[in-house]
């Protein structure tokens, strides 16, 4: 009787892993967690770089994916790699989002401030302040 419960313990955790594994690889573990918290998930999507000569334009792309409004200000911070850390070059804050709502940052930077700079990154919601879904989703770099 004892080895009969501990087969089938066995049999239901590798049957479980098996599942787990297959929802990670295809990233589908995270919906069921996150689709009903009521709560705004901000994510950058783009960013996208327009050099106008002396000044740059970097626009970002921020989307709300999550299930409830973000009623906010919500800042968007713009660094820049110098060796290994990241400088912030500027923060901008804009209005709340609704759900499924993208918003465009332009950042307005000096290009000699993106000379030798391998990469930026940008992140929205940078000091953590806004109660969201999903907290490790708000940055993304771009290579220059």
């Amino acid at each position: 009787m004892k080895i009969q419960n501990l087969f089938l313990i066995f049999a239901l955790i590798l049957l479980f892993s098996i599942n787990l594994k297959a929802q990670i690889r295809v990233g589908k573990i995270t919906t069921p967690i996150y689709n009903n918290t009521g709560k705004p998930d901000l994510i950058i999507t783009q960013i996208l770089v327009n050099v106008e000569g002396d000044t740059s334009d970097i626009v970002v792309s921020v989307k709300n994916i999550g299930t409830a409004d973000c009623n906010s200000p919500i800042p968007v911070r713009l660094s820049k790699i110098v060796i290994r850390d990241w400088d912030p070059i500027q923060d901008k804050i804009d209005n709340g989002l609704i759900k499924n709502q993208i918003k465009l940052y332009h950042i307005k930077v000096l290009t000699s401030d993106l000379l030798g700079t391998p990469r930026i990154k940008a992140t929205v919601d940078p000091d953590g302040l806004i109660d969201e879904v999903n907290n490790y989703n708000n940055e993304m770099e771009k290579y220059l």
